[in-house]
């Protein structure tokens, strides 16, 4: 098992990964509409699932 973590992807937050590699499988946390550099929610997002 190997724990993948890089500044470009947004923080994992609690228990969470960012990534884990197991057997050539990747599994990635869920992620959040969060823009990273003034760490706020977009609300645009909201718009573009209804």
């Amino acid at each position: 098992m190997k724990i993948i973590q890089t500044e470009n992807m947004p923080i994992a937050n609690g228990h969470y990964s960012q990534c884990i590699e197991h057997n050539e499988i990747l599994y990635l946390s869920g992620q959040l509409p969060i823009d990273q550099k003034p760490r706020k929610f977009q609300q645009q997002f909201q718009s573009k699932l209804t």
